[in-house]
């Protein structure tokens, strides 16, 4: 991950500086990442809850951020493994004493 900390885009040189383009080439990468694990993994988590007995029933009741709980189990269960990652990861930085 030391690239980003020189990463720069020549055409935006005029632009923004080089840390900016750092950071804004860093976000990109991460903005991608998440948006690919979320989608791959929401369709993985469907197909999976389809196969519960509650799948059907989860249709019939409200959902947190979506209009049935059906809607919000794949969202809640990536978001859910999204902070449980980042925080084992925040753990080990500190038993570590690593800040990055």
């Amino acid at each position: 991950m030391d690239y980003f900390l020189e990463a720069s885009v020549p055409l935006l040189d005029g632009v923004l500086s080089r840390p900016a383009q750092s950071i804004l080439i860093e976000l990109s990468f991460w903005t991608i990442g998440f948006l690919s694990f979320a989608t791959v993994s929401s369709q993985l988590f469907r197909s999976l809850f389809k196969n519960c007995r509650f799948w059907y029933i989860a249709h019939k009741r409200g959902g947190v951020f979506a209009l049935n709980a059906q809607d919000d189990l794949p969202a809640l269960a990536v978001i859910g493994i999204q902070h449980v990652v980042g925080g084992l990861l925040m753990t080990m930085g500190v038993l570590r004493s690593d800040p990055t």
